[in-house]
């Protein structure tokens, strides 16, 4: 009830009260029901593996390794670089992963 009347500036008037009010409150008790069920889960990997699922063939520790050493590493890992080059998320991850190699080393 109290997310109704949280709600209530919502209301457009495109049907009937009684009609949106039921609709809000059943989306509002699936959202916190399936919260509910997900709440003390666990993952089932421990975060080792999670690692090794970002990077399952180590083709970012082996460019790493490459630039470190004064090598190219399009000629050792052809099409990784393009792929750098579009995707953030691996971008970040090759990023932070030198950053923590070039801290070990220096």
């Amino acid at each position: 009830m109290m997310g109704v009347l949280a709600r209530l500036d919502d209301f457009r008037g495109l049907s009937r009260f009684t009609t949106w009010a039921y609709k809000f409150a059943l989306l509002e008790a699936s959202t916190k029901a399936r919260r509910m069920a997900w709440r003390h889960r666990e993952l089932p990997r421990p975060p080792e593996d999670w690692l090794a699922m970002a990077d399952p063939d180590g083709r970012l520790d082996r460019c790493v390794e490459l630039e470190l050493a004064g090598e190219d590493p399009d000629a050792h890992l052809p099409g990784l670089r393009a792929h750098l080059a579009g995707c953030l998320a691996c971008r970040e991850e090759h990023q932070s992963l030198r950053a923590l190699v070039e801290g070990e080393a220096g």
